[in-house]
C-alpha cells in the first residue's frame, strides 16, 4: 500500500467515561451500580483516525487537548495506534473535554458532554495547515459544527488549503451550533465532497426526517455525494453515481458508541484504496458492524484482514 496515500482527521478528541448498565431517560436518583465503568479515549476525529490506521493506512490527527492527564491518555493512544501527531495542539487554557458515555442494556447510549473544554474551544488559531500538503489524499473532518469557534469562513479557508493540493474533502456534522447550523457552515459546503451525517443529524440540519429529501437539500447547497447513516437500517446515498440504500449487517449489539466514526473511517479507507462509493459504503458498515459488537468505540475493528473476512462471510447484495 502507498504510504503516500494517506488521511488527515480533523476535529474532537476527548476522554470518555463508559457506564454500562445506566439509562438516563428513566431518571437517576440516589445511589447506584452499575455493570461496568471503563475510561477510553473518545471524539470522532480521534476514533476515526485509529480506526483508519487499523486499517493499514497513514494517519494524522488534526485537534486540540489539554495539558493535563486526559491530554496526555490521548497523546499516548495515538503513540500506541501509530496515529500521527504533529497536528495535535496542546493548550493550557483549556482542560480536555471529557464525555460520559451512559449505555443501555439494548447496547444504545446517551451522552453527558463537557462544555467550556477543548472541543468548544477549537479554532483555526489551534491548527498548521501546512499538515495539509499534496501527500493527503483524503481530509476527514470529525464534526463541522462540533466547536463554536469554527464557521463556514473557518471551514472554507481550511478546506480552500486542502483543494489546492488535490485533496478528497469527507465530513460528519454535529449540531453544536443550535438552529442555524445549516447557514452557518452553507459557505463551506461545496467544498465537501462526501458528507456523511446520521439522520438524527440530517433532521437537525434540514428540517427534514426523510433521507431523500434531506439528502437532496445537502445537494442543493453544494455537496457533491450525501451518505445518510440510518442506524440498524443502513445507510441512503444520493451521489453522483448512485442513489439508494445500503442495508447494515445483522449483528449481536453491545455497545452503539463510536459506531458512526467506524463507518466514516471504514469509507475514507475504501477512498484510500481507490473504491466506488457502493463499496466504500459497503466496508464502511462493516467496520461499523465489528465496532458495535465490543464496548468502547474502537474495540470491535482490528485489521483490513478481519474487515475483508466479514465481508466474505456476510455478503451483501448492492
Amino acid at each position: 500500500m502507498d504510504k503516500k496515500r494517506k488521511a488527515v482527521c480533523l476535529g474532537m478528541s476527548t476522554a470518555d467515561v463508559l457506564i454500562k448498565g445506566i439509562d438516563l431517560s428513566v431518571g437517576i436518583k440516589g445511589d447506584h451500580t452499575a455493570d461496568s465503568m471503563i475510561i477510553e479515549t473518545g471524539g470522532d476525529a480521534l476514533n476515526q483516525s485509529i480506526v483508519i490506521s487499523k486499517l493499514g493506512h497513514e494517519v494524522t490527527l488534526m485537534s486540540l487537548v489539554g495539558n493535563d492527564a486526559f491530554g496526555e491518555m490521548i497523546q499516548k493512544q495515538c503513540q500506541r495506534y501509530q496515529v500521527g501527531r504533529d497536528g495535535i495542539f496542546v493548550t493550557d487554557q483549556y482542560p480536555t473535554s471529557v464525555s460520559v458515555v451512559c449505555i443501555r442494556e439494548d447496547g444504545q447510549r446517551s451522552f453527558i458532554t463537557h462544555r467550556h473544554g477543548t472541543v468548544d474551544a477549537y479554532a483555526l488559531e489551534h491548527m498548521d495547515l501546512k499538515l495539509l500538503d499534496k501527500t493527503v489524499k483524503v481530509l476527514s473532518v470529525g464534526s463541522m459544527g462540533g466547536s463554536r469557534r469554527l464557521d463556514g469562513k473557518s471551514f472554507a479557508a481550511i478546506f480552500t488549503r486542502a483543494k489546492e493540493n488535490g485533496t478528497v474533502i469527507a465530513a460528519d456534522m454535529v449540531d453544536n451550533l443550535g438552529k442555524d447550523t445549516l447557514d452557518i457552515l452553507k459557505e463551506s459546503l461545496p467544498f465537501v465532497d462526501y458528507l456523511i451525517p446520521s439522520q438524527e443529524e440530517m433532521l437537525c440540519f434540514t428540517g427534514n426526517s426523510s433521507p431523500k429529501e434531506g439528502a437532496a437539500i445537502l445537494r442543493s447547497m453544494g455537496v457533491r455525494n450525501v451518505i445518510i447513516k440510518l442506524g440498524g437500517r443502513g445507510v441512503y446515498i444520493d451521489s453522483e453515481t448512485f442513489i439508494g440504500v445500503i442495508p447494515a449487517f445483522q449483528v449481536p449489539v453491545a455497545d452503539t458508541t463510536g459506531a458512526g466514526d467506524n463507518f466514516t473511517g471504514g469509507f475514507v479507507s475504501g477512498l484510500l484504496c481507490g473504491l466506488g462509493i457502493r463499496e466504500c459504503a459497503l466496508y464502511a458498515s462493516a467496520a461499523a458492524a465489528l465496532s458495535i459488537q465490543c464496548v468502547g468505540a474502537v474495540k470491535g475493528v482490528e485489521s483490513r484482514s478481519q474487515v475483508e473476512s466479514f465481508l466474505h462471510q456476510n455478503k451483501i447484495l448492492i
